[in-house]
């Protein structure tokens, strides 16, 4: 597993994350932008949460969020790959 910092947009029922650098802005430098699960596990002030939208994100394209920590997996099939996230720190 790997975590990123990152910086969310959310429209209704999806939510796209962009890296942070390490000042908090948006890492025009990195390509990967990250698709997070509306139901993905996260956590906030050391609780667990499982199954709903995390608090920290915009609801509806607000803007951006704050930076907040994505844990990601890799995944493979055949030559094509992707980050599969599966948690959120808020």
């Amino acid at each position: 597993m790997h975590a990123t910092q990152v910086r969310c947009l959310s429209a209704e029922g999806a939510i796209s994350c962009l890296t942070a650098d390490d000042s908090g802005d948006v890492d025009r430098n990195d390509d990967w932008t990250y698709g997070v699960p509306s139901d993905v596990a996260w956590t906030s002030g050391g609780t667990f949460h499982d199954g709903r939208w995390p608090e920290c994100l915009p609801p509806t394209g607000r803007g951006l969020s704050d930076v907040v920590r994505l844990t990601w997996v890799e995944v493979a099939a055949g030559e094509t790959g992707w980050r599969d996230v599966v948690a959120v720190a808020c």
